[in-house]
């Protein structure tokens, strides 16, 4: 069971690891900023609007997380999807946690001129009185430094006029209070995710219809603001549900979805086959890997790597779409070697394979996040073995997570307190 347990924590971290090898370049960060700045440059402005819900109304968003199935390493990160210069594909899947959508976002009106910051999960709370409670967007050790960017990007608040004014002028005070279900650092685009669905409180709050490619856009800028970064397929992952092959034009920079319907009895096979386990250690920030993905891209002796992933994607896109589980994890385990393969210069010795135990009863694993760096990981067991599998994992430190997949996506309701019991 050491030896489990010592090829585990390889899987999680030697990606991590490797992502600290690179220092910073300053010509990758310009061009993370130019393609960042193309990106988003075609969303609309959001317009100001007043307060359209009254004090017994609570808005409530609810979404999915997203399990990365192929990103093309890493390929939905901006400056990558933009220097492309073609459609970039994802292949991913939205999920819940014990039947239940674990990102929660509650807004109401209050009575007070002032906004009111939440989040239950980490026990936070802050009364919004003044515009220079916003101003230290960009430093990751204010906890609510997200809450606070979304306001921003929202439209609803500027950085000049006194917040009381630009209080009076949507009608009033309100609250935003947040929930994850799931620890930090999970590596399943928590942060794009909830970016995105505090936006669309925000933008439901005042009657303001936003299209889904621009509340990704918008999600985008938020983590741009508080320094975190991020993908597309983050934000997109939560909004579109089920299994899909999610498309990025660098042109038109829209996104087109294509679902991938399996049937009920595929979709149980596989919420059976797949364990989806916690090591208790999450990613820390992944921005410091981000410029080393871009770097790899542009290095012209990876590019065969990049076009093998490519191919990787279309078979797993095709075991998917004729499902085929057996062939959809060994698509699974060949995506992560590549991921390690573009960290190592030979790639012979990047994977020496799972313990003998394990590897019985394994057809595809991967760890979850940029350059594998989440805390989440991914097996995929051979038909029969799911339960040998289960129990093997379930002797190792860590959580093994209950899920399902969530076809609806994002959604919002309305909660009206006189029916509150």
């Amino acid at each position: 069971m050491l030896l489990h347990k010592v090829w585990i924590w390889t899987l999680l971290f030697l990606s991590v690891s490797l992502n600290k090898g690179i220092a910073e370049n300053p010509s990758t960060e310009k061009i993370i900023q130019e393609t960042y700045e193309q990106f988003t440059s075609s969303r609309s402005t959001p317009t100001h609007k007043t307060i359209a819900i009254d004090s017994k109304t609570i808005l409530h968003v609810s979404s999915p997380v997203r399990i990365e199935l192929s990103s093309q390493l890493s390929s939905d990160l901006i400056a990558i999807t933009q220097l492309k210069k073609e459609p970039t594909e994802v292949l991913n899947v939205s999920i819940q946690i014990d039947k239940k959508n674990p990102i929660h976002v509650f807004i109401r009106r209050i009575p007070d001129k002032k906004i009111l910051l939440r989040s239950i999960d980490l026990g936070l709370i802050e009364d919004i009185q003044d515009l220079h409670q916003l101003s230290n967007l960009h430093s990751l050790q204010d906890p609510l430094c997200l809450l606070k960017a979304s306001l921003f990007t929202s439209g609803l608040i500027d950085e000049q006029t006194p917040l009381a004014t630009q209080l009076e002028r949507l009608g009033g005070g309100f609250s935003i209070t947040t929930y994850s279900s799931l620890p930090k650092g999970t590596g399943l685009g928590v942060s794009g995710i909830l970016s995105a669905a505090i936006l669309k409180g925000l933008y439901t709050m005042v009657n303001e219809n936003r299209s889904k490619d621009d509340l990704i856009k918008d999600a985008i800028i938020v983590e741009k603001l508080i320094g975190v970064g991020g993908g597309w397929q983050d934000p997109a992952g939560g909004i579109y549900g089920g299994v899909k092959l999610l498309a990025a034009n660098p042109i038109e920079k829209k996104i087109q979805v294509l679902p991938i319907q399996l049937s009920k009895d595929t979709q149980e096979n596989l919420q059976k086959r797949m364990i989806v386990w916690y090591s208790g250690k999450g990613k820390e920030n992944a921005t410091r890997g981000f410029s080393q993905e871009v770097h790899h891209f542009l290095n012209p002796d990876k590019k065969v790597i990049y076009d093998q992933a490519k191919q990787n994607l279309e078979k797993m896109k095709q075991a998917l779409m004729t499902e085929d589980i057996d062939a959809f994890g060994l698509a699974i385990k060949e995506y992560y070697e590549l991921g390690l393969s573009l960290d190592f210069s030979t790639g012979s010795s990047s994977n020496k394979g799972l313990p003998r135990t394990i590897e019985e009863d394994t057809i595809g694993y991967n760890s979850t996040g940029v350059g594998a760096s989440g805390g989440f990981c991914i097996f995929i067991s051979k038909e029969g073995q799911e339960s040998s599998l289960h129990e093997k994992i379930s002797l190792l430190n860590g959580k093994i997570y209950n899920w399902n997949i969530s076809n609806e996506g994002m959604k919002i309701e309305y909660i009206y307190e006189d029916k509150i019991k």
